[in-house]
């Protein structure tokens, strides 16, 4: 007969703390738009962010890719693609996938970002799968600013993103002479 009173304020607890953290936790977005020390890039839910400045991304767990990254004034490489989702023509409530995904290959694009400023990718918004099929084969999106000036300073061809993240790591633990053997051994294979 004692655990009612234990359940109670157990329960009591759980719901405060609950209720404390929704009304005093400001969501991301508020805190993004109220720090004018960061720039801002903001990913529709077609944008899928590999990397920045080669730290990998994780990807989303419900599949909505929209999402602000904050990031500090200066250079930055956004790797990224584009990705759509479409359900099949002919649905199959036996079929255990009845969507079809439609994206493009890896890029990467570098760009000076300013402190105070939102950038967005614009890109032709498809509106059938054909249309989709034939922009992602040629997948070639500018990144602009609230303005509308395009922000990209150089755009790169697409990219392996694990292995570059791989590279840019195993350069990162390397030691001074390891970097140079590096370096004089891709000099001689250019």
């Amino acid at each position: 007969m004692r655990l009612q009173p234990i359940r109670s304020v157990i329960a009591f607890c759980a719901i405060s703390i609950a209720l404390a953290g929704c009304s005093m936790t400001p969501s991301s977005e508020q805190s993004v738009m109220q720090n004018s020390n960061v720039a801002v890039l903001h990913t529709d839910d077609h944008i899928r962010v590999l990397a920045i400045d080669g730290k990998k991304q994780l990807p989303p767990l419900l599949g909505h890719f929209a999402k602000d990254f904050e990031l500090s004034p200066g250079t930055h490489t956004i790797e990224f693609k584009y990705v759509s989702v479409w359900t099949r023509k002919q649905f199959n409530p036996d079929q255990v996938d009845n969507a079809i995904a439609i994206d493009s290959a890896p890029q990467a694009l570098t760009f000076n970002a300013e402190a105070g400023h939102r950038y967005h990718f614009a890109y032709p918004k498809p509106s059938t799968r054909e249309e989709t099929r034939a922009l992602v084969s040629d997948f070639n999106p500018k990144l602009i600013d609230e303005g509308g000036k395009v922000a990209v300073k150089t755009t790169n061809a697409p990219v392996d993103s694990a292995t570059l993240g791989q590279l840019k790591s195993l350069w990162q633990n390397a030691s001074p002479k390891d970097r140079k053997a590096f370096l004089d051994w891709a000099d001689k294979t250019r």
